[in-house]
């Protein structure tokens, strides 16, 4: 496979996206969750290390920084993406099951209905804490297969991709 048949990411988002990246309710009260938990307990094991250590003392907002940092940057990953892969007709299916094999290597689930030309993968587990954002599909349009899904994977596939070129 050529590299030149691996397009480039793209992010079909609205500027605003990437300084607030929330992309739905859901996503938006599990990082408040998140937020509070993390900034409470950072808290008290800093003030638990300045007691015992007399290490440097943090306080609450400084905590809350932190976890509000720590949530953007997860959410930042989770922004939608996609990438084309043009491919001749022999290729399709191998490179359909190469994509599956990678992305159940990285924890997804196939989701599935047989004789598609769309696959549906989700993270497994995470039950109450999973979120359809972080979802992944790959379509087969014509000669070109569209991978669409978070951008921290997207930019993972795409990159395994372009260093294998599997010939």
């Amino acid at each position: 496979m050529l590299k030149e048949q691996i397009s480039k990411l793209s992010h079909k988002q609205k500027i605003y996206r990437y300084a607030i990246p929330v992309q739905s309710f859901r996503q938006l009260i599990t990082a408040i969750v998140y937020i509070a938990i993390f900034s409470v307990v950072y808290y008290l094991m800093t003030k638990l290390f300045v007691q015992q250590f007399g290490a440097a003392d943090m306080s609450m907002k400084g905590a809350f920084f932190l976890g509000l940092v720590m949530v953007y940057f997860t959410l930042y990953t989770l922004l939608p993406t996609c990438f084309t892969i043009s491919v001749y007709a022999g290729e399709k299916i191998h490179l359909m099951e190469l994509l599956g094999r990678e992305l159940r290597a990285m924890g997804y689930e196939s989701m599935n209905i047989d004789g598609t030309d769309e696959a549906h993968y989700r993270k497994k587990g995470g039950g109450r804490l999973h979120w359809k954002e972080d979802d992944f599909y790959i379509a087969l349009q014509g000669e070109k297969i569209i991978v669409k899904g978070p951008l921290f994977i997207n930019d993972k596939l795409r990159h395994l991709l372009l260093k294998n070129s599997f010939a």
